[in-house]
């Protein structure tokens, strides 16, 4: 019995000694991390190596590669940044995506060229950069306005289609985009708005920043321009701040910005003058010393009288208000016995090539215009410059006949010039002038008037239009109606050597639908309306 217990507890001693050496030499299972690495979108491109599992502590390099016609933008998810290729440690299971977007090829304008000083201009540098297509209720939605809701209040901010403008502001040969933002909460126009810019605006891998402003309310003039002649373009913008808002309050008028742009992403806003509400502005170079002046239009303030005011440009960006009787000769007298000298559109151009620029105005093309208590300007007129920066108010100026306005005697319903523009439509060596009006606020109606000869013109209109002119009551515009629009851009439509009329600034805030794609073609001379949507 002894012998037979000896032997078992051996047996025991033993089986513990095997489950002992089984436990000690157990592999344990080998850790491995997964890398995914996503593609979008997919058609656009591949990474190498596509992803996969990797011990702790792998380095792996992505590339990746876009095919013809896209080309890399960044990554996100684990690893964010736009450097290619990239060196990933894989210390832990991971994702990333790579995104492309379809290239954009350098911009090429298919506007007029135009010469000094009418390359000064800012309404002429506008059109050097305008992409053939005015900004749509559709793009402004999706691509510019700014709606989102924070610790549960409700944010709105919406571009006025005015308030906006194509430029290149980083020299990069893409074209960028800055507008103004009208806030809607509670009501539009009561509180702040915001600046926009969006980088390389027309490709899906558009940039935007926003940017705080203390302006509630735009509808004056954008233009670019370098104005420190530092190779640049700023944006030097004019508003109506002290327009009715839509809660039937007011706000101050504030002074003309010029807006420049720093490489770290920020802005810089510098004030020129006294604050103003205004309804149109330009700048350019009045006195051909090599830098843009601004001449600045008071529309309305409780305490100024309405007229023009002239600021001088030191070549750096600094601004001097000239005397107001001295740099506009008779507009003392025209103020004393006329009263406030309002207008709703001015541009600076050479429109008789003499090498200096003009001032072109406008208020109303009829009498609805005439008040007691204003000068009730009820044509187009050129005041006439000679490159000193001076202008006579008495008898330096033409005024511009329009003989095909429809809206006028017992149809008057109040035309007002919304904006102006110059190119040779003729091509016989000349500035010929075309208008954007509107028939109170709902519609437009075009006006052309051909330099027949040096300082002459002559509205053929009616007989270079098709359709030159739709209207609706003000307020009541529905889809399928085509909104009045402030600037008249020239362009290229049909790479056919000519220029065609297309129209830019819609006065809408996303209200209706309205075709996309509507401009009026430039067959020998006569302009045929086309409309599509794209």
């Amino acid at each position: 019995m002894k012998n037979v217990f000896i032997k078992f507890s051996a047996l025991i001693v033993l089986l513990s000694l095997l489950t002992t050496c089984s436990k000690e030499i157990e592999i344990e299972p080998e850790i491995r991390y997964n890398l995914e690495v996503l593609v979008t979108p997919a058609e656009g491109g591949t990474v190498t190596p596509s992803g996969g599992t990797y011990p702790p502590g792998s380095v792996v390099e992505l590339t990746a590669v876009p095919i013809d016609g896209w080309e890399f933008v960044e990554w996100s998810g684990d690893y964010i940044g736009t450097d290619n290729p990239i060196t990933i440690t894989v210390d832990k299971s991971k994702s990333i995506t790579v995104k492309f977007s379809k290239s954009q090829e350098p911009f090429i304008s298919k506007s007029p060229i135009y010469t000094y000083p009418n390359n000064t201009v800012g309404q002429i540098i506008n059109n050097y950069y305008f992409p053939g297509k005015y900004s749509h209720t559709d793009f402004i939605t999706n691509n510019i306005d700014l709606n989102y809701t924070e610790n549960n209040l409700e944010y709105q901010y919406r571009m006025f289609g005015r308030d906006g403008i194509y430029f290149d502001y980083n020299n990069d040969g893409k074209l960028d985009f800055f507008g103004f933002l009208t806030n809607f909460i509670p009501h539009w126009g009561v509180e702040k708005g915001k600046f926009i810019l969006i980088d390389n605006v027309l490709n899906d891998s558009r940039e935007k920043l926003y940017f705080d402003t203390d302006i509630n309310f735009g509808s004056g003039s954008i233009q670019a321009n370098d104005f420190n002649n530092d190779g640049k373009l700023e944006i030097m913008i004019s508003t109506s701040n002290n327009h009715e808002n839509g809660n039937g309050g007011y706000s101050n008028s504030i002074p003309v910005k010029i807006i420049s742009f720093n490489e770290n992403g920020t802005i810089t806003e510098k004030q020129v003058g006294e604050p103003m509400g205004v309804h149109d502005s330009t700048c350019g170079d009045i006195d051909n010393d090599g830098d843009v002046d601004l001449l600045v239009w008071l529309f309305s303030d409780p305490n100024i009288t309405t007229r023009p005011f002239l600021y001088l440009n030191d070549g750096f960006g600094n601004f001097t208000l000239t005397n107001n009787f001295q740099s506009f000769e008779g507009l003392e007298s025209l103020l004393n016995n006329e009263g406030p000298y309002p207008i709703t559109s001015v541009e600076f151009y050479d429109i008789d090539n003499d090498n200096n620029l003009d001032i072109i105005c406008g208020y109303s093309l009829d009498n609805f215009a005439d008040t007691n208590f204003d000068y009730g300007l009820e044509k187009i007129r050129i005041y006439w410059g000679d490159g000193t920066g001076t202008f006579n108010f008495i008898n330096g100026f033409t005024d511009l006949t329009s003989t095909s306005n429809p809206y006028v005697g017992a149809n008057s319903v109040g035309t007002t010039v919304l904006g102006i523009g110059i190119f040779d439509y003729d091509n016989d060596g000349d500035f010929d002038i075309v208008s954007s009006v509107t028939p109170n606020y709902g519609g437009y109606l075009l006006q052309l008037y051909e330099q027949t000869n040096t300082r002459e013109f002559l509205d053929v209109t009616s007989s270079k239009f098709d359709i030159f002119t739709e209207s609706f009551p003000r307020n009541q515009g529905s889809d399928g109606d085509f909104p009045n629009f402030y600037y008249l851009r020239f362009y290229d439509k049909d790479d056919d050597g000519d220029f065609d009329i297309v129209p830019d600034g819609l006065a809408t805030w996303d209200s209706f639908q309205y075709v996309n794609n509507l401009y009026w073609e430039n067959i020998g001379g006569q302009f045929i309306k086309r409309e599509s949507n794209y």
